[in-house]
């Protein structure tokens, strides 16, 4: 996976273009994490963004839909 994202960002350098990287476990992303560190530019580095499936979800969907939702009997907390 590492090598597809180092790749892809190659491909991409130089356009707006990100790359999102998706894992199971906070233990791949961080492993990921740290060989793109040793493998790209900061530059590339700041258009790679690595991520567990729960923390996109609840990052990129579930809070920027807005402050107040309920779902049965939990509230979000702000």
């Amino acid at each position: 996976m590492t090598a597809k994202i180092v790749f892809e960002l190659s491909r991409t350098r130089g356009t707006s273009k990100h790359i999102l990287g998706i894992t199971y476990t906070n233990v791949a992303a961080n492993e990921i994490e740290g060989r793109l560190a040793s493998a790209v530019s900061a530059d590339d580095l700041d258009r790679a963004h690595i991520s567990t499936i729960h923390s996109f979800c609840l990052n990129h969907i579930v809070r920027p839909t807005g402050k107040h939702w309920v779902i049965g009997q939990f509230q979000r907390l702000t």
